[in-house]
Formats: C-alpha cells, structure tokens, sequence
C-alpha cells in the first residue's frame, strides 16, 4: 500500500486532505487508490527496510527469534584480619564485567539494508550492543571499646560503567533515506523512529530510546554504627553520608519521532486510527519530537541520615524495638550549572538565581522516620509467637536521564505539533530547524520541551506495617501466617503542567499558558501528587533441614494500587494531567496469587548417608543433591489503549500512547466468549474508541494477563579432591520442563482500533540450561 498508494483492500475510505469541501470536508481519494505522484519517497525507502513475512496471513505472519551473545567476568577478593581481641578489619572487593550483542526487535531486509547501510540485525530499537564494569569495594572497622560498648565504621565506594550504543547509531541512514537535517549528532545517528496508529505505538521503526548512553556513576558511602548494651537495653545509634556522582551522555529521542496517527485522511471529526498507514504513505506526520544533548553533564548530590534505636527486652516473653531516624536527601544539581527548571507559570528558574541554591529545588529537612516493633511469646512454651511492627522511610527518585540536565544549555528538547482539521503543515521529509540553545530570557525562545520539578519537591514518603503469628508445628516444622501493607505518598511522577484541554483543532490555544506566553509547549512536570497503597495475606510453611530434606512454601494474596508506574517515568504520565485521580486502579505487578514452593533434597547415598556410605558404591552414587523452586503466579494487570494516538488532542508526540478507550457498560473485557487462548485472551468488542477531543471512560490497569509457572531445577554432586579441597558439579535448569508462558508485556496493551487487539505475541523465557564447577579449597 505505502509503495503504490493502492488501499482499495484496506476496508476504510481514505480521504484526501488537500481537496475539501466548500464545508471543510475532506473528499475522498477516487477508488482509495493515491496518486504514485503524491506518495512520500521516504516512507516508500522506510517501508522497504521491513523484512519479508515468514507466513501467510494478514496479521501475526513474522516470527523472529534474536541471539544475543553475552559475556560475563566477575571476581572477588576478600580479607579478614583481627588485630588483637578487640580489634577487627574487613575488606571486599568484587568486579562485573559484562558485555552483550544483539536482542534487536526486529531484522531489516536485507536487500534495503545494504541500500541504506543499516545494520542486517536490527531495524528497530533496543539493546543491540553494551559493555559494562561495576566494581565495588567496601572495608570496615570494629573496634570492642568495652564488654557492653561497640563501634564500627564502614568505607564503601560503587562504580559503574556502561555504554549501551543503539544499532546504527554511528551511521547516518536519514540523508539516504531523504531526510538529511535529522543527522546533527554524529553520537546519535540512525533511524528515525516511526510510530503508527493501529500498527505500532512503539517504534515499527527505528528507535525511540536514549541510546546510545554513556554513564560513570560513582557513590561513596561512611557510616559509623555504636551499640550500647545496658541492662536489658540494646541501643544502637549513628549516621551514614552518601556521595553521587553521576556522569553521563543520554537523551530522549536522538533521532526524530515522528507519530501517525490518520488525522489527515480520516475524516474530518473521526477519531479512526485506521487510515494512518495511508497518512504515512502520504508522508504526513501528526508530531515529531526530537532531543540533541551538548557534550556530558556532571550531576552530583549527598544524601545524609542520622538514627537511633533501642531494642527492650521487657520479660521473656516480650520485646519491644522503637527508634527514630531522620533523612536528608538533596536533589541533583549540575557541577557547570548547565541546567534549568521551569515553573508551571511558565516562569525559567536558573541555577544562581532563585533561593533553593544550584539544584533549584528545596531540600526537604522533615525527613523524620520513626519506627516501633513488638514480638510477644503467646505460649509459656515459646511455641507461638506475635510480631508487630510499623516504620516510615523517605527515597527520591534517582530518573536517571530525567533530570533537569534534559533542559537547556545542556539540552534542547524539539516539539513540533499539527492541528488534525487542517492541511497537513509536517512531512517526513521536511527539513527541521537545527536544535539551537535559545535565550532563556526572551520568552519567545521558550519553544521547546522542559523537564521540569517542583521547586518544593517533598521526599516520598513509604509508610511500612506487618503483623504476624508463628507456630512451631514440630521440631522442623514452622508456620507463619501474616498481614503486611503499605502506603506510599507524595511518589515523584510527570503531569503535563500545560497540557492542552481536550479538544479539536490547534493545541496552542486550548493550553493554560497560551495566554500568558505562546511559545511554551508541553511541560513534564515532576511533582509529589501521586501514590500508592498495598495488602497481602502471607503464609509461610517451613521445613528445616532434616533426613536430608529441607524446604519452603510461600502464599500471598496481595491487591497493589496506584495512579502511577514508578518514580522513574517519564513516558507515562497520567492520561488526564487534571484528573490524577482517574488514573487510580491496580498497579501494573498487582498479581492477586502468588505461590512459591523451593527445597532441597539430599539422595540418601554416599559418605554420610544412609545408604552406599563407604566403599567403591559411596564414591559412584554418592553426594548427590536435587533442588527446585516452583512458582506459581496469577496474571499481571496491563493498562488498556487505543491504537490510535492522542485522539483527546493532548498528548504530546514521541511518548508511549497512554489514552483509554470507552468501555461498553456491562461487557467485562477479560470474560472472552469461549475458551481463553493466544489468539482472543480479552475481549476487545467491549471497548470503542472515544470521540475526537475526548477521553476514554475505561479504568486503568483493567485487563489481567495470563498466569505464569515455571519450575527450576538443580543437580549437583560434592566430592573431594584432597583433604583441604572439594569440588562441586552443578546442572541448573530455568523453566525446566520448557513451558511456554505467554504475556501481555508489562505496561500498555492495545485494547481497540488494531487487528491486533486481544491477541498476545509474547513469552516469558524458555527453557535456560547451565552447567557448572565450582572448587572449594
């Protein structure tokens, strides 16, 4: 169709957007057939990079299995030197090396490969390339000041280093492919990313991510601990100081998004996502987004806490812990003060002007943190025992390449938007403006994305509770069953500060700051309005080791909610920035069931064993074990979409579509008519899409996905090789018996508006063997 322009089989009439009524209304194309000379060259040369399909079918007819190559180096050296009685040192140092080739979504054709000189493994987006090294060292010192006074202090230092480099992204492929002001950063070369309605929300292709990354975090740590034993006190009091450094090259779409979502050959008022191929064979994007990063930004922090706690041991039979700890967590600021903020009045706020000091948010010093526990013998026989217990703690969101290094004179984030009722105004291969640092003092250079915070960002806060009776059933037999939940408040999320009212037409004019400055688009605007709370049931069976066996079984019934994916997003903000509270429903990993069975089972042969334990026999059949861990889960919850992007005229380009669809009232999705399978695992004819300039009704995180099992397995055999050396053979197997579990995927899933809809095209891992020999000596 996008080569030749022929969508007579497409089943939806396409419309011309350059030949309109005298009443506005778009007029068909004669036969949905568009003329050769209106197609896009560029999306014809895009389209050719698709490989050619590994079955028949309209739907669901490529299978591609990726190999990825990894290697992994890791080693440890460790010391233990006491000094006396008194005095004793500690000393670890452990290193990762790793390094990883492949995991690309999707190949290219390799004819139209080695055309446009793209890579033969990868057409999409991903983790195609990256080298890693992490070590860490880590000494300490206990001093025993006297029989009921101890002091330890702990130096610990982390590094990590990562490059993780996108396919092609050396390679210039836009100018071949007919589009040369998309190549200014010879780092971030590649593909565009291209994003179409009913066919990809992600990337068909190209990629969308930050890669390619170049990261150097460090973190230093001091701690000094004492503990104080008086009477029948234990108290035990100090602090820890944190150091972050954190250097880095990433940015969000270094190549060009470019969405299409059918605006200009639907017609004029439809919300139908069906015609956006026909928008992208003509070569007519809705939005582009792009980002280009100036050099590596330096971003730094402390983190510092102070605690103490005191543990009384009431009677025998009961002990209460109480303590109390204060956090003080700085935000990031930039060593070059190459960052800015923006505030939700359109206002810029700048390192050395404004009274939060160089990170421009204000540390928050009511960080304090109190604790308190109780565990009561029920029984005279200490047989059953009660333990309560409930603590505060505070984090800040690390979101690695969202802080405000995102904005200018580090970075500049380009946001070009259409009106969906007009002639189409962006094309693929329309030059675009070189991204050019503005002056942030002329408001009408304000053109561009921020990533901005609250200046008076809180700490989030995780409020923590349990309680829990244990019962020794028998000597190797226990017995836990318990309640835990928490409740998280103030979690760090995005809200869109000027997002567009929901409306047709230009977006401009429906934002709340058009009238106070035009220029400014949208505003990811971090702030404290989000949450999140949870309930479980546990029950824990526990076999301690005896006639050679020893295991564990694990039951929760847990209900997880939120309006929020976590303090690292930026991709999914609310649907509505001014509705939070419409987002609120079962969190993403909510899994109602979870069942967790491991043990350990010694064959009873060899040495030690009841049976064969001497001779030629012990050496044969002897020192055999056999594990396994068995685990049993309900589905994940996934948030349902529409195919069809931004149908409410908010939402801004390049970000995963994020808007609902409507439910039909009395249809339950996730009620199929028949029998579940791959190919219909939801309903989607109980969804329709919303009406242009509107929201969808449907709740988020409403469909559950398929259960998961999955039994691991190991096989291992101790033996000696001298008196002082012994080695180990272990077999482990992951997912033993190979069985295939099918998912959702973690996050969105398209509910309407794709032929797609209701069918899962992804699995959890098959089945992973390794093999192994471990020396003890």
């Amino acid at each position: 169709m996008v080569q030749t322009g022929d969508f007579s089989g497409l089943g939806t009439t396409i419309y011309d957007p350059l030949s309109v009524t005298s009443t506005g209304q778009r007029i068909a194309f004669p036969g949905n057939i568009i003329p050769r000379n209106r197609l896009s060259p560029m999306a014809a040369n895009i389209i050719s990079l698709l490989p050619p399909r590994t079955s028949a079918g309209a739907t669901n007819n490529f299978v591609w299995n990726p190999v990825t190559v990894q290697h992994v180096d890791q080693a440890d050296a460790r010391i233990d030197q006491n000094f006396g009685a008194a005095d004793r040192f500690f000393f670890k140092y452990s290193i990762d090396k790793s390094n990883a080739t492949g995991n690309c979504t999707l190949p290219p054709n390799p004819a139209a490969a080695a055309q446009f000189n793209v890579n033969p493994q990868c057409v999409t987006g991903g983790t195609f390339d990256y080298d890693m090294t992490n070590w860490s060292a880590v000494a300490s010192y206990t001093k025993i000041i006297s029989p009921t006074f101890i002091n330890e202090t702990r130096l610990g230092v982390l590094r990590n280093f990562m490059e993780d480099r996108a396919p092609d992204h050396l390679r210039d492929i836009a100018t071949p492919l007919g589009n040369p002001s998309l190549a200014v950063d010879p780092l971030n070369y590649g593909i565009p990313a291209i994003q179409i309605s009913g066919i990809a929300t992600s990337p068909m292709i190209g990629g969308s991510s930050a890669n390619p990354e170049f990261l150097r975090t460090v973190v230093f740590q001091y701690e000094n601990v004492a503990t104080l034993n008086k009477g029948n006190h234990s108290i035990k009091f100090g602090a820890v100081h944190f150091r972050d450094r954190f250097n880095a090259h990433t940015t969000n779409f270094p190549r060009g998004t470019y969405t299409f979502n059918g605006q200009y050959t639907r017609q004029v008022g439809s919300s139908s996502g069906a015609t956006a191929l026909a928008d992208f064979a003509l070569g007519y994007t809705s939005a582009i987004q792009r980002t280009q990063q100036f050099g590596v930004f330096g971003e730094r922090r402390w983190r510092l806490a102070s605690f103490i706690e005191d543990a009384w041991r009431v009677n025998n039979r009961l002990t209460v812990t109480y303590g109390l700890r204060h956090e003080l967590q700085a935000p990031f600021y930039e060593i070059y003060d190459r960052q800015s903020n923006i505030t939700p009045a359109g206002q810029v706020v700048l390192p050395r002007d404004n009274p939060c000091g160089r990170s421009t948010v204000c540390l928050d010093k009511k960080g304090w943190a109190p604790r308190v526990g109780i565990a009561y013998s029920l029984t005279k026989d200490q047989k059953t025992v009660f333990r309560a217990g409930s603590g505060v703690g505070y984090f800040w969101g690390m979101n690695g390449g969202r802080q405000m290094v995102e904005n200018p004179p580090m970075n500049v984030i380009q946001q070009f938007t259409t009106n969906p009722e007009a002639a189409p105004s962006l094309s693929l291969t329309q030059t675009l403006p070189r991204p050019v640092l503005p002056n942030l003092s002329d408001p009408t250079q304000l053109n561009i994305i921020f990533l901005a915070y609250d200046t008076h960002m809180r700490l989030a806060q995780s409020m923590q509770w349990s309680a829990d009776i244990q019962r020794e059933l028998r000597p190797d037999l226990m017995l836990s069953v318990g309640y835990v939940g928490t409740r998280t408040n103030r979690m760090m999320n995005p809200v869109n500060a000027n997002m567009a009212a929901p409306g047709t037409g230009p977006p401009g004019p429906r934002r709340p700051l058009f009238s106070v400055n035009p220029a400014i688009p949208d505003i990811h605007y971090r702030t404290n309005a989000f949450g999140a709370k949870y309930h479980s049931l546990q029950v824990n069976l526990d076999k301690r080791y005896g006639n050679g066996l020893s295991g564990h079984l694990a039951y929760t019934w847990s209900h997880n909610m939120t309006n929020t994916v976590g303090p690292n997003s930026v991709q999914y903000p609310p649907m509505n920035s001014l509705c939070i509270a419409c987002d609120w429903g079962p969190a993403n990993e909510d899994r109602r069931h979870m069942l967790v069975i491991n043990h350990l089972y010694e064959l009873p042969f060899g040495a030690g064993r009841s049976f064969a334990n001497h001779g030629v026999m012990s050496r044969i059949v002897g020192g055999w074990d056999i594990s396994g861990i068995w685990t049993m889960y309900s589905g994940l919850h996934n948030n349902p979409v529409t195919a069809v992007a931004n149908i409410s005229g908010t939402q801004y380009p390049g970000s995963v579509n994020y808007e609902r669809p409507n439910v039909v009232a009395g249809c339950d999705p996730n009620v199929v008519p028949g029998d579940k399978s791959r190919l219909q695992w939801f309903n989607p004819s109980c969804f329709s899409l919303p009406s242009a300039g509107t929201f969808g009704n449907s709740g988020a995180f409403t469909i559950v996905g398929p259960r998961l099992f999955t039994w691991d397995m190991g096989i291992h055999r101790a033996f000696s090789v001298t008196e002082k050396m012994r080695m180990q053979f272990r077999w482990e197997m992951f997912n033993t018996t190979n069985h295939t579990n099918f998912t959702l995927g973690t996050g969105t899933v398209v509910a309407v508006g794709s032929p797609s809809a209701g069918i899962i095209n992804n699995t959890f891992s098959q089945r992973v063997m390794q093999v192994a020999m471990k020396l003890n000596f």
